[in-house]
């Protein structure tokens, strides 16, 4: 058997973006002359066309955690001013969607294959706009308020509400129960890796695509979640499953 699954390989060393796990968030803006309340910051997020699909899904699939949130913005905008604000909803959202990993990882396939055919597209927009962005995003993800250009935005943003979709079917009885990565699974993906971007899977094997250029690091990213899609619903459900948990795992302090 191939020895890449016992390497830093794409199956555990070179972790995939911390930036499919949230890092995209929405956060209270214009500033009011009195003291602000939940539904002032309501109607500024659901004004901010870049992020409001990714505020409607948070609010249609959990609804209480929403407006918890939308109360602890006002209390420490009110408190501490805007940029805190700001800053509270980056961390509060990033620390939400980690929550609920575990969930989108045992979500049906079918969602499963919807967010990695979102972040494909994400990879694909990054590689148009901005290649520098785009080895980011693979390798380290985004940080919290970084500058995004449109397209890419929006199909980030498109990934982060599949995800909340994805978590609260887990959690609404459509549970599928997915352990770690099968040898199997793992080696089908590696095959069609290897058949999308045959001069790459080596590098992806070894883990020495890190070391790679930010073009090749970026053309990894985007043969690995191509591979991952192109597999039959159920694997790929499995390596997209296996690619949030590692996501994840990188993110955490």
């Amino acid at each position: 058997m191939s020895n890449y699954l016992d390497k830093p390989s794409i199956l555990g060393g070179w972790r995939l973006p911390a930036g499919i796990v949230g890092a995209l968030v929405f956060a209270a803006v214009a500033c009011t002359p009195r003291q602000t309340t939940s539904q002032d910051i309501a109607r500024e997020i659901a004004g901010d066309a870049d992020t409001a699909p990714l505020v409607a899904a948070f609010q249609a699939h959990y609804p209480r955690e929403y407006e918890a949130m939308l109360a602890r913005l006002a209390a420490v905008r009110n408190d501490r001013g805007e940029g805190a604000a700001a800053r509270e909803a980056a961390q509060q959202m990033r620390a939400f969607m980690l929550t609920k990993v575990s969930a989108m990882a045992q979500a049906p396939a079918a969602d499963l294959r919807e967010i990695g055919n979102a972040i494909t597209t994400t990879i694909t927009e990054l590689q148009r706009r901005d290649v520098n962005l785009c080895a980011q995003f693979v390798t380290r993800g985004f940080t919290p308020g970084q500058q995004i250009p449109d397209g890419p935005k929006q199909a980030l943003v498109r990934v982060a509400a599949l995800q909340l979709q994805a978590a609260r079917h887990a959690e609404d009885g459509q549970r599928v129960n997915r352990t770690a990565l099968s040898e199997a699974d793992g080696e089908v993906w590696f095959r069609r890796i290897s058949t999308i971007a045959p001069d790459l899977a080596p590098m992806i094997n070894d883990g020495s695509i890190e070391r790679a250029t930010i073009t090749r690091q970026c053309q990894a990213g985007l043969a690995i979640y191509q591979a991952a899609t192109q597999l039959p619903e159920e694997t790929a459900a499995n390596v997209v499953a296996h690619l949030l948990r590692e996501s994840a795992r990188a993110s955490r302090p």
